[in-house]
């Protein structure tokens, strides 16, 4: 995958990055982030931007371990589900006979 260059805004501030992303998914990236910075300056205006910057960053990385935690346990509903569908499915064709060898 090659790396693209792309400038990106955060805090009035430019910034020119190299990525792998695709832009239109690097500027969903900097959408987010620039609403975290934004919602957290409003709460309480941090003069320091080192501040808000970590504070977004803590905020975004507990959304991310939240839904990893989401992830791993709709992971293991849905392989508890498929696994009583398939033995479900087992049992049957072991009442059912349904080939020559079965007779």
């Amino acid at each position: 995958m090659t790396k693209n260059l792309v400038t990106i805004q955060l805090f009035d501030k430019e910034f020119t990055i190299k990525t792998k992303e695709i832009p239109e998914r690097m500027e969903k990236v900097v959408d987010l982030v620039s609403k975290y910075l934004t919602d957290i300056q409003k709460q309480r205006p941090f003069r320091d931007r080192t501040t808000v910057s970590l504070l977004a960053a803590l905020n975004i990385a507990a959304e991310y371990v939240e839904a990893q935690e989401r992830h791993i346990a709709l992971e293991k509903e849905i392989s508890g589900k498929a696994n009583y569908l398939i033995n479900l499915i087992d049992n049957f064709l072991k009442e059912i006979p349904c080939g020559v060898r079965d007779q």
